[in-house]
């Protein structure tokens, strides 16, 4: 009965649902006819099959299958009660250390809850820069990579002794601590696997080999991974907000404050421009450390360059206000502190900021939000060379005053002549 209720549900694709493992085990008993089940079936009828680690105390049953030429799923069995890893490495590594710098996905099992008879895990992109001193590989996004695992619909299992793992990734991930598969080239395959679900040494229990992996049988594609639709949405509102802070608001405001000041209104909306995008950009800085593991916080380039920025970006208003405070009408230039410290920070702000932002973009891979961004920075910079080129040569109509005013003296040179300053 448990095997044709999971067969049922795999359907023509013979993907056997992980809900089907749990359920039946933990309703009819019969964990073993499924691990023997699934085992036979594997993910798919993939390219390649391979028996390795015959030397190992069991062997280990890999097979995969290339999807178009974008995508490869792996799956991995073996009558062991420990986590079970593959992992990828060059030609080049010396066969006596050659998991030195490999590329790991491995799976810890754990139970859902404690009466479970099934040990599920998700597979998890690491690592091996350790390995030679005798440690265990590290998680990619510990080291600022990228998580590029993803699962089909059988998810990895551990049941009555024996484990079981599925995964897919991309042939080329652009993530340097991942090697990219390059169909019709070798490189070492392995396998091991513990006695435990702790990441400790395995002991003989791996092998490797030389693959060449074969070119694609399967053009319409693997299942799509799943989508972490919580964490997109956070992700895209730190984005969101910070480029309307670092690249629209802070930019414009800083525009209205250098070339608007013969018009009354240019210092309340240069004000409100700037507190709105110290505003946002505070909004999405918490809301992205919320959403980052504390293993990985400040680990990468792009949150290095954004909170130096988001720094400056508190420190540049402050120095306005003193600047604005201090204004001495008796004066003969303006100083250095904190008038002309003030337009230095903002513009060292910007410019973080729009380093921050094609940091971000990189990370994150939106090659396709790269190149207008870039596009962008090049009109800024191009349109702010333009203007200063024409008030060198048709000379400076906003402010030409022999007292070189700033800003706040501007607005206050103004005030006492209104009436209201009478």
């Amino acid at each position: 009965v448990c095997v044709c209720v999971c067969v049922w549900r795999a359907g023509d694709n013979y993907l056997v649902d992980v809900n089907c493992i749990k359920e039946e085990v933990n309703m009819k008993g019969c964990g073993v006819v499924v691990v023997v089940l699934l085992m036979i079936v594997g993910i798919a009828l993939g390219d390649g099959t391979f028996e390795m680690c015959r030397n190992c105390d069991k062997t280990v049953e890999v097979q995969y299958e290339v999807f178009g030429n974008t995508t490869i799923c792996f799956s991995a069995q073996v009558e062991a009660p420990g986590y079970l890893s593959i992992a990828f490495n060059l030609p080049s590594a010396k066969p006596g250390n050659v998991m030195a710098n490999a590329d790991y996905y491995v799976a810890l099992f754990e139970p859902v809850n404690k009466t479970d008879a099934v040990l599920l895990a998700t597979v998890e992109d690491m690592w091996g820069q350790d390995i030679a001193g005798g440690g265990p590989p590290t998680p990619d996004v510990f080291l600022g990579g990228m998580e590029n695992a993803f699962y089909p619909p059988v998810s990895s299992y551990q049941v009555d002794g024996a484990s079981a793992i599925a995964f897919c990734r991309p042939l080329k991930t652009r993530d340097e601590f991942d090697h990219d598969i390059i169909l019709g080239q070798e490189l070492f395959l392995m396998v091991a696997y513990g006695q435990s679900n702790a990441l400790n040494y395995h002991g003989p229990n791996r092998d490797f080999r030389l693959v060449n992996f074969t070119s694609p049988t399967a053009p319409d594609g693997p299942p799509e991974p799943p989508r972490d639709l919580d964490r997109d949405r956070r992700r895209g509102w730190h984005a969101g907000l910070m480029s309307i802070a670092f690249a629209i608001l802070m930019p414009w405001g800083a525009f209205i404050a250098k070339y608007m000041k013969s018009y009354w209104w240019w210092f309340p909306l240069h004000i409100a421009m700037q507190m709105l995008a110290v505003a946002f950009s505070v909004a999405a800085f918490v809301m992205i450390v919320l959403y980052v593991p504390k293993e990985i916080s400040f680990t990468f380039w792009h949150s290095y360059v954004g909170l130096a920025a988001l720094i400056l970006a508190w420190i540049t208003p402050i120095l306005g206000v003193l600047a604005h405070f201090m204004w001495n009408p008796e004066r003969e230039g303006t100083p250095i502190f904190p008038d002309r410290l003030h337009w230095y920070t903002a513009r060292l702000t910007i410019l973080l900021g729009f380093v921050s932002i094609g940091l971000g973009l990189d990370y994150l891979q939106k090659n396709t939000l790269i190149y207008p961004f870039g596009i962008l920075c090049v009109l800024y910079l191009g349109g702010y060379g333009a203007i200063e080129v024409a008030r060198m040569v048709y000379g400076d109509s906003v402010n030409d005053d022999p007292k070189d005013m700033n800003d706040y003296e501007i607005i206050n040179s103004e005030r006492r002549e209104s009436s209201m300053y009478q």
